[in-house]
Protein backbone atom coordinates (compact mmCIF):
# COMPACT_ATOMS: atom_id res chain seq x y z
CA UNK A 1 0.00 0.00 0.00
CA UNK A 2 1.26 3.43 -1.05
CA UNK A 3 2.04 6.16 1.21
CA UNK A 4 -1.08 9.00 0.46
CA UNK A 5 -0.15 12.00 -0.73
CA UNK A 6 -0.91 15.36 0.89
CA UNK A 7 -3.09 16.37 -1.57
CA UNK A 8 -5.31 12.72 -1.29
CA UNK A 9 -5.22 13.21 2.36
CA UNK A 10 -6.54 16.50 2.19
CA UNK A 11 -9.17 16.16 -0.17
CA UNK A 12 -10.08 12.29 1.69
CA UNK A 13 -10.93 14.47 4.79
CA UNK A 14 -12.97 16.95 3.04
CA UNK A 15 -15.02 14.92 0.76
CA UNK A 16 -15.94 12.60 3.82
CA UNK A 17 -17.69 15.20 5.18
CA UNK A 18 -20.06 15.98 1.93
CA UNK A 19 -23.24 14.03 1.26
CA UNK A 20 -24.36 12.38 -1.85
CA UNK A 21 -20.23 11.53 -2.58
CA UNK A 22 -20.53 7.19 -3.57
CA UNK A 23 -16.95 4.81 -3.08
CA UNK A 24 -16.45 5.03 -6.49
CA UNK A 25 -16.61 8.52 -7.22
CA UNK A 26 -14.92 9.49 -4.41
CA UNK A 27 -11.83 7.23 -5.54
CA UNK A 28 -12.14 8.35 -9.22
CA UNK A 29 -11.70 12.24 -7.37
CA UNK A 30 -9.05 11.50 -5.48
CA UNK A 31 -6.85 9.46 -8.08
CA UNK A 32 -7.82 12.55 -10.39
CA UNK A 33 -6.51 15.29 -8.62
CA UNK A 34 -3.26 13.69 -7.94
CA UNK A 35 -3.61 13.19 -11.67
CA UNK A 36 -3.94 17.18 -12.47
CA UNK A 37 -0.86 17.47 -10.42
CA UNK A 38 1.24 15.51 -12.93
CA UNK A 39 0.04 15.72 -16.06
CA UNK A 40 1.82 18.41 -18.40
CA UNK A 41 -0.08 19.86 -21.44
CA UNK A 42 -3.67 20.14 -21.83
CA UNK A 43 -6.65 17.86 -19.56
CA UNK A 44 -8.44 16.09 -22.10
CA UNK A 45 -9.57 12.43 -21.63
CA UNK A 46 -7.34 10.84 -24.12
CA UNK A 47 -4.51 12.20 -22.15
CA UNK A 48 -5.27 11.39 -18.70
CA UNK A 49 -6.05 7.34 -19.65
CA UNK A 50 -2.07 7.71 -20.69
CA UNK A 51 -1.16 7.97 -17.32
CA UNK A 52 -3.37 6.54 -14.79
CA UNK A 53 -5.02 2.98 -15.52
CA UNK A 54 -8.29 3.91 -16.70
CA UNK A 55 -9.83 4.41 -20.33
CA UNK A 56 -11.07 6.99 -22.07
CA UNK A 57 -14.63 6.31 -21.63
CA UNK A 58 -14.36 5.99 -17.58
CA UNK A 59 -13.34 9.55 -17.26
CA UNK A 60 -16.08 10.52 -20.02
CA UNK A 61 -18.45 8.94 -17.62
CA UNK A 62 -16.80 10.16 -14.04
CA UNK A 63 -17.42 13.35 -15.47
CA UNK A 64 -20.62 13.73 -16.39
CA UNK A 65 -21.37 12.99 -13.29
CA UNK A 66 -21.86 16.21 -10.91
CA UNK A 67 -20.10 17.06 -8.16
CA UNK A 68 -20.38 19.72 -5.82
CA UNK A 69 -17.20 21.50 -6.28
CA UNK A 70 -18.36 24.59 -4.34
CA UNK A 71 -19.73 23.13 -1.18
CA UNK A 72 -15.44 21.17 -1.07
CA UNK A 73 -13.69 24.05 -1.83
CA UNK A 74 -15.94 26.11 0.79
CA UNK A 75 -15.10 23.32 3.51
CA UNK A 76 -11.19 23.77 2.06
CA UNK A 77 -11.45 28.01 2.87
CA UNK A 78 -13.45 27.10 6.17
CA UNK A 79 -10.41 25.05 7.19
CA UNK A 80 -6.82 26.70 5.80
CA UNK A 81 -8.20 30.82 5.86
CA UNK A 82 -8.74 32.91 8.75
CA UNK A 83 -11.82 34.22 10.21
CA UNK A 84 -11.52 37.30 7.98
CA UNK A 85 -12.95 36.32 4.43
CA UNK A 86 -14.73 38.38 2.00
CA UNK A 87 -15.94 36.83 -1.53
CA UNK A 88 -14.16 37.87 -4.48
CA UNK A 89 -16.12 37.94 -8.36
CA UNK A 90 -14.85 38.52 -11.58
CA UNK A 91 -15.81 37.13 -15.10
CA UNK A 92 -12.70 35.79 -17.21
CA UNK A 93 -12.43 35.57 -20.47
CA UNK A 94 -11.38 32.72 -22.15
CA UNK A 95 -9.95 32.43 -25.79
CA UNK A 96 -11.75 30.18 -27.89
CA UNK A 97 -11.60 30.52 -32.11
CA UNK A 98 -14.22 27.84 -33.15
CA UNK A 99 -17.68 28.49 -33.29
CA UNK A 100 -19.73 25.40 -32.49
CA UNK A 101 -18.75 25.48 -29.02
CA UNK A 102 -21.59 26.02 -26.72
CA UNK A 103 -21.36 29.87 -25.21
CA UNK A 104 -18.82 31.25 -27.47
CA UNK A 105 -20.01 34.63 -28.26
CA UNK A 106 -18.07 38.30 -27.85
CA UNK A 107 -16.87 38.99 -24.28
CA UNK A 108 -14.87 41.81 -22.58
CA UNK A 109 -10.86 40.47 -22.35
CA UNK A 110 -9.31 43.33 -19.86
CA UNK A 111 -6.37 42.07 -21.22
CA UNK A 112 -7.13 43.81 -24.21
CA UNK A 113 -8.84 45.87 -23.55
CA UNK A 114 -11.62 45.03 -25.85
CA UNK A 115 -14.42 42.65 -26.66
CA UNK A 116 -12.94 39.32 -28.63
CA UNK A 117 -14.49 36.27 -29.34
CA UNK A 118 -14.31 33.54 -26.95
CA UNK A 119 -15.75 31.93 -23.61
CA UNK A 120 -16.75 34.02 -21.06
CA UNK A 121 -16.89 32.58 -16.99
CA UNK A 122 -17.37 34.24 -13.75
CA UNK A 123 -14.90 33.12 -10.90
CA UNK A 124 -15.87 33.25 -7.44
CA UNK A 125 -12.90 33.15 -4.72
CA UNK A 126 -12.66 33.23 -1.22
CA UNK A 127 -9.77 35.59 -0.28
CA UNK A 128 -8.28 35.89 3.40
CA UNK A 129 -8.20 39.02 4.51
CA UNK A 130 -5.42 38.92 7.36
CA UNK A 131 -2.59 36.67 5.05
CA UNK A 132 -3.38 38.37 1.39
CA UNK A 133 -4.16 35.50 -0.04
CA UNK A 134 -7.54 33.67 -2.02
CA UNK A 135 -8.86 30.35 -2.93
CA UNK A 136 -11.09 29.62 -5.87
CA UNK A 137 -15.33 28.74 -5.03
CA UNK A 138 -16.74 28.48 -7.97
CA UNK A 139 -16.87 29.30 -11.95
CA UNK A 140 -19.98 29.66 -13.70
CA UNK A 141 -19.91 29.67 -17.49
CA UNK A 142 -21.62 32.85 -19.20
CA UNK A 143 -24.31 30.76 -21.21
CA UNK A 144 -27.80 30.30 -21.44
CA UNK A 145 -28.87 34.17 -20.76
CA UNK A 146 -32.16 34.73 -21.27
CA UNK A 147 -32.32 37.60 -23.98
CA UNK A 148 -34.43 40.04 -21.84
CA UNK A 149 -32.02 39.89 -18.98
CA UNK A 150 -29.22 41.96 -19.06
CA UNK A 151 -25.48 41.01 -18.31
CA UNK A 152 -25.69 42.77 -15.25
CA UNK A 153 -28.87 40.63 -14.47
CA UNK A 154 -26.77 37.40 -14.89
CA UNK A 155 -23.68 37.86 -13.15
CA UNK A 156 -26.09 39.16 -10.04
CA UNK A 157 -28.28 35.64 -10.79
CA UNK A 158 -25.32 33.15 -10.61
CA UNK A 159 -24.68 35.04 -7.16
CA UNK A 160 -28.01 34.97 -5.35
CA UNK A 161 -27.94 31.05 -6.12
CA UNK A 162 -25.31 30.39 -4.61
CA UNK A 163 -26.41 33.05 -1.73
CA UNK A 164 -26.86 30.31 1.13
CA UNK A 165 -23.50 28.71 0.83
CA UNK A 166 -21.44 31.89 0.16
CA UNK A 167 -22.78 33.51 3.31
CA UNK A 168 -21.26 30.70 5.21
CA UNK A 169 -17.84 32.19 4.75
CA UNK A 170 -19.06 36.07 4.40
CA UNK A 171 -21.36 38.95 3.64
CA UNK A 172 -19.43 40.63 2.04
CA UNK A 173 -18.60 40.87 -1.92
CA UNK A 174 -15.91 43.00 -3.75
CA UNK A 175 -16.71 43.50 -7.53
CA UNK A 176 -14.82 46.21 -10.13
CA UNK A 177 -15.64 49.28 -11.23
CA UNK A 178 -18.03 48.19 -13.81
CA UNK A 179 -20.44 46.36 -11.10
CA UNK A 180 -20.56 49.93 -9.38
CA UNK A 181 -24.08 49.92 -11.02
CA UNK A 182 -27.65 50.27 -8.99
CA UNK A 183 -28.91 46.93 -11.06
CA UNK A 184 -26.42 44.70 -9.40
CA UNK A 185 -25.98 46.88 -6.12
CA UNK A 186 -29.61 46.80 -5.66
CA UNK A 187 -30.04 43.00 -6.30
CA UNK A 188 -27.28 41.55 -3.94
CA UNK A 189 -27.73 44.26 -1.12
CA UNK A 190 -31.31 42.92 -1.21
CA UNK A 191 -30.48 39.18 -0.11
CA UNK A 192 -27.84 39.77 2.14
CA UNK A 193 -25.13 41.15 0.55
CA UNK A 194 -22.66 43.87 1.17
CA UNK A 195 -21.27 45.06 -1.70
CA UNK A 196 -17.58 46.63 -2.08
CA UNK A 197 -16.14 47.96 -5.53
CA UNK A 198 -14.70 50.92 -7.01
CA UNK A 199 -16.71 54.19 -8.85
CA UNK A 200 -15.76 56.66 -11.40
CA UNK A 201 -13.65 59.36 -11.20
CA UNK A 202 -16.78 61.43 -12.67
CA UNK A 203 -19.04 59.60 -10.11
CA UNK A 204 -22.33 61.93 -9.10
CA UNK A 205 -21.81 61.92 -5.41
CA UNK A 206 -23.33 64.23 -2.64
CA UNK A 207 -22.46 65.78 1.03
CA UNK A 208 -25.16 64.15 3.61
CA UNK A 209 -26.70 67.95 5.29
CA UNK A 210 -26.22 67.55 9.21
CA UNK A 211 -27.63 71.24 9.97
CA UNK A 212 -30.42 72.46 11.45
CA UNK A 213 -34.01 71.95 9.95
CA UNK A 214 -35.99 74.76 8.82
CA UNK A 215 -40.10 75.04 9.91
CA UNK A 216 -40.82 75.63 6.69
CA UNK A 217 -43.37 73.15 5.00
CA UNK A 218 -42.15 70.13 2.62
CA UNK A 219 -39.33 67.67 2.49
CA UNK A 220 -36.22 68.27 5.15
CA UNK A 221 -32.67 69.22 3.60
CA UNK A 222 -31.31 66.08 2.87
CA UNK A 223 -27.70 67.03 0.95
CA UNK A 224 -25.48 69.63 1.30
CA UNK A 225 -24.10 69.77 -2.17
CA UNK A 226 -21.88 68.14 -4.68
CA UNK A 227 -18.94 66.76 -3.84
CA UNK A 228 -15.36 67.87 -5.74
CA UNK A 229 -12.85 65.39 -5.71
CA UNK A 230 -9.90 67.44 -5.37
CA UNK A 231 -11.50 70.02 -2.78
CA UNK A 232 -13.15 67.84 0.31
CA UNK A 233 -14.69 69.56 3.22
CA UNK A 234 -12.87 68.95 6.21
CA UNK A 235 -16.36 68.96 8.39
CA UNK A 236 -17.12 65.47 6.13
CA UNK A 237 -14.15 64.10 5.40
CA UNK A 238 -11.50 62.42 7.70
CA UNK A 239 -7.97 61.00 6.59
CA UNK A 240 -8.08 57.32 7.07
CA UNK A 241 -5.01 55.82 5.19
CA UNK A 242 -1.90 57.64 4.14
CA UNK A 243 1.13 55.61 2.31
CA UNK A 244 4.64 55.01 3.89
CA UNK A 245 6.74 56.65 1.02
CA UNK A 246 3.78 59.65 0.80
CA UNK A 247 2.64 58.81 -3.15
CA UNK A 248 -1.36 58.80 -1.48
CA UNK A 249 -3.50 59.89 1.02
CA UNK A 250 -6.89 58.34 1.59
CA UNK A 251 -10.09 60.14 3.26
CA UNK A 252 -13.38 58.40 4.75
CA UNK A 253 -16.98 59.81 4.20
CA UNK A 254 -20.62 58.87 4.13
CA UNK A 255 -22.12 60.39 1.50
CA UNK A 256 -25.01 59.96 -1.13
CA UNK A 257 -24.71 58.64 -4.37
CA UNK A 258 -27.60 59.81 -6.64
CA UNK A 259 -26.90 57.18 -9.49
CA UNK A 260 -26.79 54.41 -6.79
CA UNK A 261 -30.11 55.94 -4.91
CA UNK A 262 -28.43 54.87 -1.35
CA UNK A 263 -26.07 56.32 1.05
CA UNK A 264 -22.49 54.85 1.27
CA UNK A 265 -19.29 54.72 2.71
CA UNK A 266 -16.93 56.96 0.06
CA UNK A 267 -13.10 56.52 0.11
CA UNK A 268 -11.00 59.27 -1.84
CA UNK A 269 -8.13 58.71 -2.83
CA UNK A 270 -5.39 61.51 -3.62
CA UNK A 271 -2.22 60.29 -5.77
CA UNK A 272 -0.03 62.73 -4.71
CA UNK A 273 3.08 64.35 -6.80
CA UNK A 274 6.28 64.93 -5.55
CA UNK A 275 5.78 68.16 -4.46
CA UNK A 276 2.53 67.36 -2.45
CA UNK A 277 -0.55 68.77 -5.14
CA UNK A 278 -2.45 66.33 -5.97
CA UNK A 279 -1.95 64.33 -9.33
CA UNK A 280 -4.77 62.01 -9.60
CA UNK A 281 -8.10 60.90 -7.45
CA UNK A 282 -9.72 57.56 -6.91
CA UNK A 283 -13.14 56.54 -5.72
CA UNK A 284 -13.78 53.09 -3.71
CA UNK A 285 -17.36 52.50 -1.88
CA UNK A 286 -19.22 50.24 0.38
CA UNK A 287 -22.74 49.73 0.87
CA UNK A 288 -22.04 49.03 4.42
CA UNK A 289 -22.05 51.77 6.17
CA UNK A 290 -20.63 50.76 9.76
CA UNK A 291 -16.95 49.90 8.11
CA UNK A 292 -14.32 52.56 8.02
CA UNK A 293 -12.08 53.87 5.22
CA UNK A 294 -9.10 51.49 6.21
CA UNK A 295 -11.39 48.45 5.71
CA UNK A 296 -12.65 49.53 2.86
CA UNK A 297 -9.72 50.18 1.08
CA UNK A 298 -8.02 46.99 2.36
CA UNK A 299 -10.70 44.93 0.95
CA UNK A 300 -10.69 46.26 -2.33
CA UNK A 301 -6.64 46.24 -2.64
CA UNK A 302 -6.81 42.39 -1.56
CA UNK A 303 -9.49 41.68 -4.64
CA UNK A 304 -6.01 41.22 -6.63
CA UNK A 305 -5.55 38.06 -5.16
CA UNK A 306 -8.54 36.24 -7.40
CA UNK A 307 -6.87 37.76 -10.20
CA UNK A 308 -3.45 36.09 -9.35
CA UNK A 309 -5.67 32.71 -9.35
CA UNK A 310 -6.52 32.94 -13.02
CA UNK A 311 -3.73 34.65 -14.08
CA UNK A 312 -1.07 31.74 -12.83
CA UNK A 313 -4.39 28.99 -14.13
CA UNK A 314 -4.09 30.71 -17.73
CA UNK A 315 -0.21 30.30 -17.97
CA UNK A 316 -0.27 27.20 -16.50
Amino acid sequence: MTCPTKTGALARSIIQQMDGVGACQRDFLLDLFDLWLCVHGRYNFTHLSRYQQRNESTYRDNFAKPFDFLTFNLLLASLHLSDEIMIAFDPSYISKSGKCTDGTGWFWSGGAGQSKWGMEASGLAAVDLKNKTALHLDMVQTVERHESETLLDYYASTIVERKDKLQQLSSYLVADAYFSKQPFIDELVSHGFEVVTRLRKDADLRYLYHGPRSKRRGCPKRYAGKIDFCNLSEESFAACAIDEKGKWKAYYARVNSATLGRDIGLVVVHDLKDDGSIKKHRLYMSTDLSQNGGEILHMYQCRFQQEFLYRDAKQE
